[in-house]
């Protein structure tokens, strides 16, 4: 048996609040072939647990290869006729404004109608503001005395401006403003032509979709639903529920992820969710299965495969779903998840505290680590649910909670017996992370590249062969696991061969840029902050508004030069920026002589040992021996994948350029 240094026995739940430290692991035993499959095994010994964010245009590959394999529905947000409509509808929009944009009498009152914002406020990179950072506010003032007859007295532009006042306001701001708003609304065309391709629907608009699908199900038909966020190609945050025609089920909650982001159960009346807040009393943080950040595509696809195959035999067999009434005798839905799905969980404590709540007590203690959390069961749940229905004359949902009740004895030794044998597997690939949900992010990757050629293909809306669920109410139904047979499968990367940043990496870097000025004002970390402030804001602004790669990367490079301290250049800016547009190694260099601590840890990714990193100090000295532990262990994982991908890239520049020497003359040695 060869030993290899993993610890099984801990993990980090990185969604909790408080830090924890990493020691230095034990040698154990790596499981031998016969309990993992090669593929898995390959992915142990390789060594890079880095988890791949699942973009939105990897979804439909993805989907499509599950409802070849287990014949399951899942749908993307847009893809229904009704979600297609409106993307047209969309699309149509940004073609007029454009054609507007276009128009010489027209076009700089349409952009100011567009992003004009009142004395005071700050938007994106496009808006006419008088805060600095906007490349109007040396000129606002003026601006603002020009346009004075078409400001209300709140000072934002008055709406319903007839065409000939439209026309009039595009020749005050023509005679004087003429070259700025040319640059500005030149950008702003290329970004909506950019923008064009990654329209989606947003939050409303997938509410309103997911109940056209709904009014369209069939009894005992079911389907997955995915929420990108109004992406269609890029990177967000994915939520996901299963669609019948009378129930929405909620199967994985992501914590609150801000109104526009996450779909709740006010937005869907009726949706069981698996929200266990009030169910949980710490001082701590509340477990969630997902404690990274990029990993919420690939947790939400595998939640929905794992429920939806084999004519949904988790949701009939091994998960439960009910009404009950709360403290404050509200009505509200809970679903209880599948012990299957589990093994994908980040969190060992949030797995803890929904085994917990199969105990046969009304509440129960869980100590996992030096955290401790009071449970509610769900006999406790449903005691007093059915307690407080008798009162409120609700006969019928008492009926249906004593049953549930009833039948949890069975539902109980059922449930844990899947519950064990999963566990085993989950610990076979858990070290201080969930290894088993990292290398599935990185096969979704493989199945979305294997598939890539039919992504561009137009989705013709069908539920072909759906899963069908008994004729039994949803409230009472309790709802073994086949494992997903894994091949052989060899890991392929693709190279980054632009000599420049494209105009949606460009858009990256920006976003990254704001983050890392926006947490400046509440770091305590940063030293003469205003001036710096002042630098950043200018080196953004230089670099939205470069004219060519060779002054963008100057700009770049003056940018992560002034945010250099490690909490605001590292933490926010290069898992931000660099691991999504694979530019690390343009300024590797820079960062070796402004942080060697990093680059001495990178040099240790590849070893048996990793590097012990403590609890976060309160020190300004902060170095990656005194990072809290999950960002430093992300940004060495951001970093060295981008290095790695630009190591075996084939760019052919000109010795001359600046990307030559960025690119192609660092020799790194990592």
């Amino acid at each position: 048996m060869t030993k290899k240094h993993l610890n099984p026995d801990s993990q980090t739940d990185l969604g909790d609040t408080e830090k924890v430290e990493l020691e230095d692991t034990d040698t154990v035993d790596i499981p031998t072939e016969g309990d993992l499959s090669p593929s898995k095994m390959r992915f142990i010994w390789e060594g890079d647990f880095s988890s791949y964010q699942l973009k939105a245009a990897d979804l439909r590959p993805i989907t499509r290869h599950y409802k070849q394999k287990n014949h399951i529905q899942i749908v993307i947000n847009g893809e229904h006729p009704f979600g297609q409509e409106l993307i047209s509808k969309k699309l149509a929009a940004m073609d007029e404004q454009i054609k507007g944009l276009n128009d010489d009498s027209l076009k700089y009152a349409l952009y100011i109608q567009k992003h004009w914002l009142q004395p005071g406020y700050l938007g994106d990179q496009f808006c006419i503001s008088n805060m600095f950072g906007s490349d109007f506010s040396k000129v606002y003032k003026e601006l603002k005395q020009l346009l004075a007859p078409y400001l209300t007295n709140d000072g934002e532009i008055k709406k319903g401006l007839s065409t000939q006042e439209l026309l009039d306001l595009n020749e005050i701001v023509k005679a004087k403003f003429a070259a700025l708003f040319d640059a500005k609304i030149t950008r702003y065309i290329a970004f909506l032509d950019e923008s064009k391709s990654d329209v989606c629907l947003d939050k409303q608009e997938v509410i309103d979709e997911i109940k056209k699908i709904q009014s369209g199900l069939k009894p005992g038909q079911l389907a997955g639903y995915v929420y990108t966020n109004n992406r269609k190609i890029g990177e967000s945050h994915f939520e996901v529920v299963i669609i019948g025609p009378e129930t929405i089920i909620k199967p994985v909650h992501w914590g609150n992820q801000g109104r526009e982001r996450g779909l709740y159960s006010e937005d869907l009346t009726g949706m069981f969710d698996t929200k266990i807040d009030s169910f949980v009393q710490t001082t701590s943080a509340i477990p969630l299965p997902q404690a990274g950040h990029e990993e919420c595509g690939t947790l939400g696809i595998m939640y929905l495969n794992e429920l939806l195959k084999d004519n949904a035999k988790q949701l009939q067999e091994d998960s439960l779903r009910f009404s009950f009434y709360d403290k404050g005798n509200s009505l509200a839905h809970f679903f209880f998840p599948s012990p299957q799905v589990l093994r994908f969980s980040q969190s060992s404590a949030y797995n803890s505290v929904i085994k917990a709540m199969l105990e046969d007590t009304p509440d129960v203690e869980v100590i996992h680590g030096n955290k401790k959390y009071r449970v509610k069961t769900l006999r406790g749940i449903l005691e007093e649910s059915i307690e407080a229905a008798k009162k409120c004359g609700n006969s019928e949902l008492a009926a249906r909670n004593q049953k549930i009740l009833d039948d949890l004895p069975s539902f109980r030794k059922h449930w844990l017996q899947s519950y064990d044998l999963c566990e085993q597997k989950r610990s076979l690939m858990e070290d201080r992370h969930n290894l088993y949900l990292a290398y599935t992010t990185q096969r979704m990757r493989r199945k979305a590249d294997e598939q890539d050629e039919h992504a561009g293909l137009q989705v013709d809306f069908e539920l072909e062969n759906p899963p069908l669920l008994p004729e039994t109410p949803a409230e009472t139904e309790i709802v073994t696991e086949a494992t997903n047979p894994t091949s052989d499968e060899v890991m392929q990367s693709s190279s980054n061969r632009e000599h420049s940043f494209t105009p949606q990496q460009s858009t990256i870097i920006i976003e990254a840029m704001q983050k890392a000025l926006t947490s400046m004002g509440t770091s305590r970390f940063v030293s003469g902050r205003d001036d710096k402030e002042k630098l950043l804001v200018q080196f953004k602004s230089a670099f939205e508004n470069a004219t060519n790669g060779q002054e963008r990367h100057e700009a770049l490079r003056n940018f992560v030069t002034t945010a250099s301290t490690p909490r605001q250049g590292l933490l926010n800016f290069f898992p931000a920026a660099y691991g999504k547009t694979r530019s690390a190694t343009a300024f590797y260099e820079h960062v070796k002589n402004q942080e060697p601590s990093l680059v001495e840890v990178l040099k240790t990714m590849d070893g048996e040992k990793g590097r012990k990193v403590v609890a976060q100090s309160n020190s300004s000295d902060e170095t990656t021996a005194t990072m809290p532990a999950d960002q430093a262990r992300g940004i060495m994982q951001h970093f060295k994948r981008a290095i790695q991908v630009e190591r075996g890239s084939e760019l052919k520049a000109g010795n001359d350029s600046v990307d030559s020497q960025n690119l192609c003359g660092t020799g790194l040695k990592i």
